[in-house]
């Protein structure tokens, strides 16, 4: 399997690496490329979705998404390459995740951050804005601490 690659801001995945990933069956062209996440009435070809409400299954079959997160009953309905999920909610929070990660932890101490002289902290954390570190406080690497804790 090959890492995901970044182009600017946007993550593109080929759906067999997706559904790899993310622990579902994948139903149609495993070469395709997404690079977002979009609810299923607003996805495009680049956009992954899920249906996971059958309230919405009435917009399935008008979706323009290049693949949809779904249960194996609704599978045959889709328009587009599939996940299959027992738990389409799930999968579609771990590809959300894989879509769109979170900012790596960039290390450092905010100056209104209150810090006791002996306590450790690693120096890839962030300790924020009016936080209150205590002496003897062991902060490891890539901790996050947001502001006022």
């Amino acid at each position: 399997m090959t890492a995901p690659r970044f182009n600017g801001e946007i993550l593109d995945i080929r759906l067999s690496e997706l559904s790899e990933r993310i622990g579902t069956r994948l139903r149609g062209d495993g070469d395709r490329v997404v690079s977002r996440v979009a609810r299923l009435t607003q996805a495009d070809s680049s956009s992954l979705t899920f249906l996971g409400d059958p309230r919405y299954r009435k917009h399935l079959a008008d979706t323009q998404a290049g693949a949809v997160i779904l249960a194996e009953a609704d599978a045959d309905a889709a328009p587009a390459p599939v996940l299959i999920s027992d738990n389409p909610y799930l999968a579609f929070a771990r590809a959300a995740r894989i879509l769109h990660p979170p900012e790596p932890v960039r290390g450092g101490i905010h100056p209104s951050a209150v810090v006791d002289p002996e306590a450790r902290i690693d120096a890839t954390a962030w300790i924020g804005p009016l936080c209150v570190i205590e002496a003897h406080a062991e902060i490891g690497p890539g901790v996050f601490i947001g502001p006022g804790c």
